[in-house]
């Protein structure tokens, strides 16, 4: 008898913000409670905007196996709220009913990051920053607090050709 390859399945673990301050989420973390996966708890900082709520994700390809997964948030003031979830990898997939993340506690202020070295972004200022405040001050403040090179380019489209 033949055996069948396994079905191989791109799938996204996700957690979004769809009311409230996504900035009172210190971060998720993702434990696939799986010791086949390297790494098996991947932590997430910066949600990424979704029309109109806030998502922390990551994404995964793997073979025909379920996973048990939990989702941990953890709020600026160190409140947590822990959610089990069975990755069921077939169908069309599904989720869980909506649940509140309530941070009770004193707020901690953001940290900065840390960015993987050679790392590129971008920064529109144009809607987010006051006219007083010209584009080289703001790029000699980035370049003070992270020692990270920044270019100024006042023309978006040149901008978007060294991305």
């Amino acid at each position: 008898s033949h055996r069948r390859p396994p079905k191989i399945h791109d799938w996204i673990l996700y957690c979004d913000v769809v009311s409230g301050d996504p900035d009172l989420i210190h971060h998720v973390t993702f434990d696939l409670k799986d010791n086949s996966f390297s790494p098996r708890i991947l932590t997430v900082h910066s949600p990424v905007r979704k029309d109109e709520y806030w998502r922390f994700s990551i994404k995964k390809t793997t073979a025909d196996v379920d996973i048990n997964a939990e989702i941990i948030v953890r709020g600026r003031g160190g409140s947590c709220r822990s959610t089990r979830y069975r990755i069921i990898l077939s169908g069309d997939g599904s989720s869980l009913p909506w649940q509140d993340f309530i941070e009770t506690r004193p707020h901690k202020p953001l940290k900065p990051l840390k960015l993987p070295p050679d790392t590129n972004f971008g920064i529109e200022l144009e809607m987010t920053c006051a006219s007083r405040d010209s584009t080289n001050s703001i790029s000699s403040t980035i370049y003070d607090r992270s020692q990270i090179d920044v270019r100024v380019f006042n023309n978006y489209s040149r901008a978007k050709k060294h991305e």
